[in-house]
């Protein structure tokens, strides 16, 4: 069933260039979480965190949080 909804639908990533720097630190995140480096929680908030500084390092956050 599931197969069969995504042949109907498409996930466009964010576009902003700094996005696959972001991808690639919630991905770092996941696999402390999965391998038990740190508890889940603990890793979507460093996870969260590198892609806050990856944003502003960017340039691209215009408010502050």
């Amino acid at each position: 069933d599931l197969l069969e909804k995504t042949s109907q639908d498409l996930i466009i990533p964010p576009r902003f260039a700094a996005y696959p720097d972001c991808e690639d630190a919630i991905w770092h995140g996941i696999q402390k979480a999965m391998t038990g480096a740190l508890p889940p929680r603990e890793a979507v908030e460093e996870a969260a965190a590198a892609c806050l500084q990856v944003v502003e390092t960017a340039g691209q956050l215009t408010e502050t949080r």
